[in-house]
């Protein structure tokens, strides 16, 4: 949960269109067993170019969901919740572009 003083700091950037594609990599330390994600992004916005990878050595990556240059269902406050089974992956990649209101 992010406080306006944290939100300041917390990662981001400017995609100039929905092919640019950006992403924050999460390094957990140590292979875990992972059965879900769940992502929270600006509520009541749509994204496009959303996907996510994972990793057991941060070199060779397989990818989860890719939702290509189109746009994702909108979020809510609940977040959207991906099932992942039971992956192995030390590294997260989460990839995401523009949002509504920046385009």
């Amino acid at each position: 949960n992010l406080d306006g003083a944290d939100w300041l700091d917390s990662p981001r950037d400017n995609a100039a269109n929905c092919e640019t594609q950006k992403y924050v990599q999460v390094d957990l330390e140590q292979v875990v067993a992972i059965s879900r994600l769940l992502l929270f992004q600006s509520i009541a916005r749509t994204y496009c170019s959303r996907k996510i990878e994972t990793s057991l050595d941060g070199e060779n990556w397989d990818v989860i969901l890719d939702d290509g240059t189109g746009d994702t269902d909108t979020m809510t406050a609940s977040g959207h919740e991906i099932d992942m089974g039971c992956k192995q992956a030390q590294f997260v990649r989460w990839y995401s572009s523009r949002n509504a209101i920046n385009w």
